[in-house]
């Protein structure tokens, strides 16, 4: 026909690896139009075969964790919603999937270590899946999974964020330490919530904020959380302009010595003021903060301005302890102790220990027990006491932590406010009383409501207690007066 053609062939030679050729054909017409001659050229391109296949591997593929990167993994989705679209009866999966602590590995352990989490996360959950699923690393400690062509999608999805979680709860390993990791999840669905992969993407991320750092399991997206998550956006919006405004407040809750039957310290809380949603507790807050990285700067202005207001509460003559919650993120921040150490230099001192206590929950400490040892080490060199918050809701135990320098424990709330009526819940309160005192740690109870419950702390020998029926968190200008007028009658009365 006098068309030029090009030819690829592949050349498979016994016992050795495939050659690619590429043949072009160059017809040659007389005056009449008729070809009467083609000259071929054969080039051979094994060579350039093999580095395209490179290449379309490094465009569709994590090169950390070996996984289909977020382009391959778009192009799967869109594939499977068509699929689903054509066959009418079938539901398309979609999962998208954010590591809690990911980033505090990263920044006390360096990104090696944060690299090598990755990888082991990708080899635990790709085994979880069928042949025709599809797992992959959307980008830093996201990842996502595809379930195409599913004909119970709720119930599927559930089942496999289940596997999911379970098989991120168990211990990391890395460089002899064991490292924990918790996971949140959100769940969108073909076509119930959205038929397009943007809208999938968008509302599987949605359901996924909705309840991470939560506890309560996978999400699935619900046509309201779009209003929720937006006003959490929003929130975030108007945390990072927070402090420059001048929006947060500290209130005190004090703390009963039960055998003194004094008031010894206070807690510092952190309320938020806001100009259009009123006073805000930390529950609606500090999660954003968390995730944003405002929680540093925030836990900076709380340590010093504890610091200045227990300089005058010393003026005045009203020495009080006083106990601040870390976050998960702060604790492991380089910077706390630094920051301590600068704001809190007139206040401490030797002589002077425990006048600043810092709070940590156990599963903050044993995320990662090396570096949570050598800080609590530094925080009593500097003088500053730790006491273990909400003890007994996460995985340590006391014989554990008897290692470690620990000045106090505070039971949790939950177990301290049946705890008359409920034998189990005194059980407990009453052995882990003495095993603390045995290990020569402070008990401080949380929640307490009533008196019945003060009493029986104080038959069980309890140092000390906090809660509504003791004293309601209240600004710090009013803790004097409180003092004033506080009357402790005998808890045994």
């Amino acid at each position: 026909q006098g068309k030029r053609v090009d030819v690829e062939s592949r050349i498979q030679e016994p016992g050795k690896s495939p050659r690619w050729f590429r043949r072009i054909f160059h017809p040659f017409m007389d005056e009449t139009g008729s070809v009467v001659r083609i000259d071929g050229l054969m080039d051979e391109t094994t060579k350039w075969k093999d580095v395209i296949s490179r290449l379309n591997i490094l465009a569709t593929t994590d090169s950390l964790t070996g996984l289909p990167n977020r382009s391959l993994f778009y192009d799967r989705l869109t594939q499977a919603i068509a699929t689903a679209r054509r066959l009418g009866n079938m539901q398309v999966v979609l999962m998208v999937m954010d590591l809690d602590h990911f980033k505090e590995i990263n920044d006390t352990l360096g990104h090696p270590a944060g690299d090598e989490i990755l990888r082991q996360v990708g080899a635990r959950l790709a085994p979880l899946l069928r042949d025709s699923d599809t797992l992959a690393r959307l980008g830093g400690d996201e990842f996502a999974v595809l379930l195409p062509e599913v004909a119970d999608g709720l119930q599927a999805a559930q089942k496999v964020a289940g596997h999911v979680a379970e098989a991120l709860s168990r211990p990391f390993a890395y460089a002899g330490q064991d490292l924990y990791l918790g996971v949140g999840i959100g769940i969108a669905l073909y076509p119930e919530h959205g038929d397009d992969v943007d809208t999938l993407m968008s509302r599987a991320d949605l359901a996924m904020y909705s309840t991470k750092h939560k506890g309560v399991g996978p999400g699935v997206f619900q046509h309201d959380t779009t209003h929720r998550v937006a006003n959490q956006f929003q929130l975030a919006s108007d945390l990072r302009r927070a402090l420059d405004r001048g929006e947060f407040v500290l209130h005190y809750q004090p703390k009963i010595g039960l055998q003194q039957g004094r008031a010894y310290g206070v807690e510092a809380l952190i309320r938020w003021q806001h100009p259009e949603q009123g006073m805000l507790l930390p529950d609606k807050f500090i999660p954003i903060a968390e995730r944003s990285g405002l929680i540093h700067p925030m836990t900076d202005w709380i340590i010093q301005t504890i610091a200045e207001q227990n300089r005058l509460w010393d003026i005045a003559g009203n020495g009080l302890s006083v106990a601040l919650n870390v976050s998960a993120s702060s604790f492991q921040n380089p910077k706390l102790l630094q920051h301590l150490h600068d704001a809190l230099g007139n206040t401490l001192s030797t002589e002077r220990g425990g006048r600043f206590e810092i709070e940590i929950t156990e599963n903050t400490l044993m995320a990662d027990i090396g570096h949570g040892s050598r800080v609590l080490r530094q925080l009593r060199e500097i003088g500053v006491t730790v006491a273990i918050d909400d003890f007994g809701t996460g995985y340590s135990s006391l014989a554990y932590l008897r290692r470690l320098p620990i000045h106090s424990i505070k039971l949790d709330k939950t177990f301290i406010l049946d705890m008359v009526q409920d034998k189990t819940d005194a059980a407990i309160v009453r052995s882990t009383i003495d095993l603390a005192h045995n290990l020569g740690y402070a008990v401080v109870a949380e929640g307490v409501e009533n008196r019945a419950t003060l009493d029986l702390l104080f038959s069980m020998g309890c140092d000390s207690a906090q809660g509504y029926f003791l004293g309601h968190p209240i600004p710090a200008a009013e803790i004097p007066q409180w003092l004033s007028d506080f009357a402790w009658p005998s808890a045994s009365a």
